[in-house]
């Protein structure tokens, strides 16, 4: 029987951050002009979410909404977080360590970027059988992101079906691949209750149709990052 243990002790490749446009690993390997993304579940979402279901649902029959990116639906103003219910402020919370713990493994030398204060800015949106967002990027902001709610009932035939597909910003990417390797392509998020996404807001982004019963409920957000007081 051949002798695996060289195999099972080998080094992984391990990637670390280098000064601000490449991942450099130990191996001689560098990947240039990396995006941060992070993505994470939250712990007890099910409860959280029955609470901002209904306040969401209840904001759209008291208001007529806004248009910017989204055709159809329903988009709330900007000032979701105002609000200050107990669920909002849990999510609030909730994004501003996801904020930080972003900051910690991007540039743990720098832990006062970790540290800094932030400005929270969101909306609600309810996308119903057909509904999507336009591709866009959210300028003037640092960092973005959603939350969901609810994935409504989407049909399980339809691919793709109302996902948040972030754009390769590397425009020529694909005009001579790589084989084997990823590049030129889009990113696809496939909602789930629960799940929050956070990516630069320069990043263009956008929401393909939404196919099936039910309503698609999210929470995008906007962060800025506040000067250090004097």
């Amino acid at each position: 029987m051949a002798d695996h243990s060289e195999q099972k002790d080998a080094p992984k490749l391990s990637l670390t951050l280098a000064a601000g446009q490449s991942v450099e690993s130990d191996q001689g390997i560098t990947l240039a002009f990396p995006t941060p993304l992070l993505q994470q579940s939250l712990p007890g979402a099910e409860f959280l979410n029955k609470g901002l279901r209904r306040q969401i649902l209840e904001l759209e029959k008291s208001s007529i909404g806004r248009k910017v990116s989204n055709h159809g639906g329903f988009q709330s103003d900007g000032n979701l977080f105002n609000l200050q219910t107990a669920e909002l402020k849990v999510l609030g919370q909730a994004i501003e360590l996801g904020f930080r713990s972003l900051y910690r493994n991007l540039v743990p030398e720098q832990p006062a970027l970790a540290a800094a204060k932030i400005d929270l800015t969101g909306w609600a949106n309810i996308n119903r059988d057909g509904h999507y967002n336009r591709s866009h990027s959210h300028a003037g902001v640092v960092w973005s992101g959603v939350y969901y709610v609810d994935n409504g009932q989407p049909d399980q035939a339809v691919p793709l079906n109302g996902v948040l597909e972030l754009i390769d910003p590397r425009r020529l990417a694909g005009v001579s691949p790589i084989p084997g390797f990823p590049s030129g392509h889009s990113l696809v998020v496939v909602p789930a209750a629960g799940l929050m996404t956070i990516f630069p807001g320069w990043l263009e982004h956008w929401v393909t149709p939404y196919r099936g019963k039910g309503e698609r409920i999210s929470i995008a957000f906007n962060i800025v990052c506040l000067p250090a007081a004097t």
